[in-house]
């Protein structure tokens, strides 16, 4: 069953050259997706408009992931992204921006989308590897529930 679209776009501005104030566009919908999303809680950081932002990853898949941020994102920007999974080793990659939505949270007031970006072969088997992981994980909890 595919997800509703909510109406979103990264628009307004703050002070000059500040990041946009609200978060507007769409998000991509279920029917669109090329893999299985796994909903996970993981900090992370994000280098955005040359700064550092506490993040926190929400889902992941082999492509990409969603993060909650303090501020939107322009679609198409290319960012750094720190996953900081609970057991191994800072996962540090590139992404670029998707999507921006606004969730209506003061504390997480925007979902970023992100797609994986220009990581290479081996990062990218490790990653493949984190969500294979992340997969059994999260069979076993369901399992013993």
């Amino acid at each position: 069953m595919a997800a509703s679209r909510r109406p979103l776009a990264v628009s307004g501005r703050g002070q000059a050259g500040a990041a946009p104030t609200d978060c507007v566009g769409v998000e991509p919908t279920d029917a669109r997706r090329r893999h299985e999303r796994l909903r996970v809680e993981l900090p992370a950081v994000v280098w955005l408009h040359g700064r550092q932002l506490a993040a926190r990853v929400v889902d992941v898949s082999l492509s990409g992931l969603a993060l909650l941020l303090p501020e939107p994102a322009p679609t198409r920007q290319l960012v750094r992204v720190e996953v900081r999974p609970d057991s191994g080793a800072p996962f540090p990659f590139t992404a670029m921006v998707v999507y921006t939505v606004d969730t209506g949270d003061p504390l997480w007031p925007c979902r970023v989308g992100v797609m994986l970006y220009g990581i290479g072969r081996e990062r990218a088997a490790l990653w493949d590897e984190f969500i294979r992981k992340t997969r059994a994980a999260l069979k076993a909890r369901r399992t013993a529930a």
